[in-house]
């Protein structure tokens, strides 16, 4: 249930769809943000429709996904066209199995009609399977970015990484552990597409082994399962890195997730971690999966949010922690517990009026 909290945790604003003939069974992980216009957006994996709703949850547009069925996320461009995580339905691997969570789409929100896809079964390696052994959900695209620079949109895959696209499919770069990455369905080698992490004096990392992904530097560790990205002012990438499986390591005792920001040389194929936040804290902030990071240009914070099975003082949930990115200390935490663990998919400061 979407809601709005002050900084003394009191709740604001509640959209409760539950008594609704059409968006009673709206769930947890609907993407919802605000648009430009001030209304608020999300999908429905139940309707497989996108909305476009009111400060009172009245509905102000529908956009169909015909032969799609929604999942996570939905990104307004700044062109009001819509980027979209969907399901296509009937889709499987070469020898027939079926696939999920693998598709993106752009919706003209004016003609309400898909003016593009991208099939990421060609885009990346669909037999990968360094980090899961899942063929069915092999990808789980979790999180949308466009780059008005190039015109390019940026996907996060929880199960394989971060890649920069083009609107013919092809790869522009790969934030990934280089771990059994090869060809894709398009012709291209993977492995040429692949970021090479750098020290803090800007140095290639040389130990294989960071580089593969099963050990970390002290300037440099990758992203696992990472969720929620975004592009800084300067053009660094922000992410939530959960830390899943980190170093492929599925027996691990010991978990953190971070808040990281990575600078990325698109012509060099380099990669820097430039800040993170959260390897300190451990158990305490780690969540496996969901969560959101965001950054505050206007005050310079960051939003560090873990959002599942995160320990509380009253149960598990989630945490909602801003930080002074100068200083990296906390100047608000709040913490969300919930019968089942589930704090929230995401959360983020805004304004309780556009």
């Amino acid at each position: 249930m979407p809601l709005i909290l002050d900084n003394y945790g009191e709740i604001r604003w509640l959209l409760d769809y539950s008594s609704s003939p059409e968006l009673a069974q709206l769930f947890y992980d609907c993407g919802i943000n605000r648009l430009q216009n001030g209304n608020y957006y999300f999908g429905d994996k139940t309707t497989s429709r996108l909305y476009e709703v009111d400060v009172y949850g009245t509905i102000i547009n529908r956009w169909d996904l015909p032969g799609y069925t929604f999942h996570h996320e939905m990104y307004e461009k700044p062109d009001g066209n819509f980027l979209v995580s969907v399901n296509k339905v009937g889709s499987t691997h070469p020898d027939g199995s079926p696939t999920m969570e693998d598709y993106v789409v752009e919706v003209d929100r004016h003609a309400n009609q898909l003016v593009h896809a991208w099939d990421l079964k060609q885009t990346f390696n669909e037999n990968r399977h360094a980090l899961e052994t899942d063929p069915n959900d092999w990808i789980h695209v979790n999180a949308l970015l466009y780059d008005p620079s190039d015109n390019t949109i940026i996907v996060s895959g929880r199960y394989q990484g971060v890649a920069k696209l083009t609107y013919d499919n092809q790869v522009k770069w790969l934030l990934a552990p280089h771990r059994g990455w090869g060809p894709n369905n398009l012709g291209q080698d993977l492995r040429q597409q692949l970021l090479t992490p750098l020290d803090a004096s800007g140095a290639a990392i040389a130990d294989t082994a960071v580089v593969a992904g099963s050990a970390n530097h002290p300037d440099f560790e990758w992203s696992w399962y990472q969720h929620s990205i975004q592009l800084m002012p300067n053009g660094d990438l922000l992410l939530f890195d959960n830390g899943t499986n980190r170093n492929f390591m599925r027996t691990a005792t010991t978990h953190y997730s971070r808040a990281v920001e990575y600078r990325i040389d698109p012509v060099a194929r380099t990669v820097r971690q430039i800040w993170t936040y959260g390897a300190a804290r451990g158990a305490d902030t780690y969540s496996s999966i969901v969560s959101k990071v965001q950054y505050l240009p206007a005050v310079k914070h960051i939003m560090f949010c873990p959002g599942y099975e995160v320990p509380n003082t009253t149960g598990t949930g989630g945490k909602i922690i801003e930080l002074d990115y100068a200083t990296k200390q906390p100047l608000l935490e709040l913490s969300l517990s919930a019968a089942n663990g589930w704090g929230f998919h995401r959360s983020q400061r805004m304004g309780l009026y556009p």
